[in-house]
């Protein structure tokens, strides 16, 4: 049976030359804002706008009715250039000197905004307003919002693709023409003039195309969720597989994995797109298998679960370390996730209409994901703001110690918000020890870029830190027992190392030293295991200049079987000659096969 949503009559070839000066238009919007515009903030968010503002219009116009079109566009890119600028403004300065840090978000939300907002007033405008509205409310059919989101999807897919071939042909013949001497051809398509109008024209024509044959992209679209609906049983079992490992015991383990939530997130967003890939839109044509269908019914509670897990781990990770954009983030897109899998969940109540159900929950979370996606983009919502406020609180309730607090972060990740926030510190921290305070901010006044920061400003906390870790005999067992350590055992790395020692995984930690070199003073040997993770070494010697430590780290052979015992016990031996080998037990480790 044929989807009366799926025909439309072709667009005028004449159109193919609108759609090239849309795109024309565009590229050299998007050269002059890029290249005559100093400030990053003026730069992005109205290119991203400007950007949307054509594709929007390219993939909704109707010959007939080509001044709505022209108009929603205008208001969508006009909307989304003011909360992005307005966003990105309130970042401050800092959103040049970092500029990957905040407009990435702000470009994602914007497609989100797009993605979301497109079908409804494509919807609208093929109804037509009168139409729309039905009984004093206006109508979306599930189906049209349906055809409509994963056409857009897959038009722009291959407008993309079509994009990136011309690149490659164009680069290919550059090359050639470079060999025979013609090098204005690669000097002109490396030329911003060139790539700004060129890529957008391409992408143009490419949207003209996919909506000329509609035939095809509907043909597609088919195959696209055929080939998902092949993954959601393969998706539902190896779900159910994880989840009976955090019943056996990996539960407390999986909750020490500081990406487990952003694992999830990734795997529940394919876990939805897959479950709808199931659902599709309703029509008699479309409807799933009885195995298919099974699946879906069973996917809805696993996918529950699953969001239940990452909402929990993310909320653990907020409560030991306080807010940060990305734990905002991954907690809004867990919690939107969650409003998926509870409605496909709650829908099966309605039993033989779920997926019906289930269908318009979507349209309604769609909607309330539009306003989220807004609301972040304002002061009210700022992950920024909200993230210094918070790491704020933190330091002047004294959550954290203040000599451990990570004053960059406000200072190199949080702009506008972050500087506010160290002068909130500097005039009132809070139960935080003043003196501590001043000392970590004037270190921090010194530091230009985060990585100054990371090192010399903490090297001194860092290092303390370590040595107490290394004197814990809870969590480093020394060899002898008595054994001294020296106050500059140090490396870049050494922190992170020891800081695992007897809490994550289980991992256990030995120190001993012994003389492998001609070298001044001992070297110094850390051994490690974990119940997942075979016994490693990291050797520690004095460099030759005497600045610091070099570090080697040394796998131990699996033919060692009685490593970790004969170690405990201090069976350990220099072998001759310089450089010497190491010999722990009757195995012997030549150390350097490890340059």
């Amino acid at each position: 049976m044929s989807d009366p949503y799926e025909t439309r009559e072709n667009l005028p070839r004449s159109w193919a030359g609108v759609f090239v000066g849309v795109g024309l238009v565009c590229g050299l919007g998007a050269f002059v804002l890029t290249e005559e515009i100093d400030a990053w903030v003026w730069q992005s968010a109205p290119t991203f706008a400007l950007l949307i503002t054509g594709l929007a219009f390219c993939l909704s116009v109707n010959p007939q009715r080509w001044l709505p079109a022209a108009l929603g566009a205008l208001a969508l890119g006009l909307l989304l250039g003011a909360l992005g600028t307005t966003f990105l403004d309130r970042f401050g300065p800092g959103a040049d000197r970092w500029p990957e840090m905040p407009t990435a978000r702000v470009l994602t939300l914007h497609l989100i905004i797009a993605q979301i907002a497109l079908p409804f007033f494509q919807t609208w405008q093929e109804r037509g307003q009168e139409s729309a509205l039905e009984g004093g409310r206006f109508s979306f059919p599930y189906q049209r919002l349906f055809a409509h989101a994963w056409n857009n999807t897959l038009i722009v897919a291959l407008s993309l693709a079509f994009a990136g071939l011309l690149w490659i042909l164009l680069w290919l013949f550059a090359a050639l023409f470079d060999l025979v001497g013609i090098e204005w051809f690669s000097d002109l398509i490396g030329e911003p003039a060139f790539f700004w109008p060129a890529t957008t024209i391409a992408i143009a024509f490419g949207v003209y195309a996919g909506r000329d044959y509609h035939r095809v992209v509907v043909a597609l679209r088919r195959i696209v969720f055929s080939l998902f609906s092949v993954l959601t049983p393969l998706f539902l079992l190896l779900s159910l597989g994880f989840l009976l490992a955090l019943v056996f015991g990996g539960f407390e383990k999986m909750t020490t994995v500081v990406s487990a939530a952003t694992t999830l997130v990734a795997l529940l967003v394919l876990g939805v797109v897959l479950l709808n890939a199931v659902l599709r839109d309703g029509s008699a044509a479309s409807e799933p298998g009885r195995a298919l269908n099974l699946c879906a019914v069973a996917l809805a509670p696993a996918l529950t679960l699953l969001c239940g897990f990452a909402l929990y781990a993310v909320v653990l990770r907020i409560g030991q370390y306080g807010l940060t954009p990305d734990r905002i983030w991954i907690a809004v897109t867990s919690g939107v996730l969650m409003l998926y899998a509870l409605a496909y969940l709650l829908s099966l109540i309605a039993r033989e209409r779920w997926m019906a159900v289930s269908r318009q929950a979507n349209i309604g979370i769609a909607v309330l994901v539009a306003v989220i996606a807004i609301a972040l983009q304002t002061p009210w919502g700022d992950p920024y703001r909200v993230s210094a406020e918070s790491q704020y609180q933190r330091l002047a309730d004294g959550a954290v110690d203040p000599a451990l607090f990570d004053y960059g972060f406000l200072k190199f990740n949080l702009g506008d918000h972050g500087e506010a926030a160290l002068e909130r510190i500097a005039e009132d921290a809070g139960v935080a020890e003043e003196a501590v305070v001043a000392e970590q901010l004037a270190a921090l006044a010194t530091a230009e870029t985060r990585w100054q920061w990371r090192q010399p400003g903490q090297q001194q906390v860092r290092l303390q830190s370590v040595r107490e870790t290394l004197s814990d005999p809870e969590r480093v067992t020394l060899i002898p027992a008595d054994l001294e350590i020296p106050e500059d055992l140090h490396t870049d790395w050494l922190h992170g190392v020891v800081g695992r020692c007897g809490r994550q995984d289980g991992q256990e930690c030995m120190l001993t030293a012994i003389d492998l070199t001609e070298g001044e003073g001992l070297e110094y040997v850390l051994a490690l295991r974990g119940d997942h993770m075979a016994p490693v070494m990291h050797l520690f010697e004095r460099r030759l200049e005497g600045d610091g430590w070099a570090s080697t780290f040394i796998p131990v052979p699996a033919e060692a079987v009685t490593f970790w015992s004969d170690f405990v016990v201090g069976r350990i031996d220099a072998v001759p000659p310089v450089h010497k080998d190491l010999k722990v037990g009757d195995q012997v480790i030549p150390l350097r096969r490890y340059p």
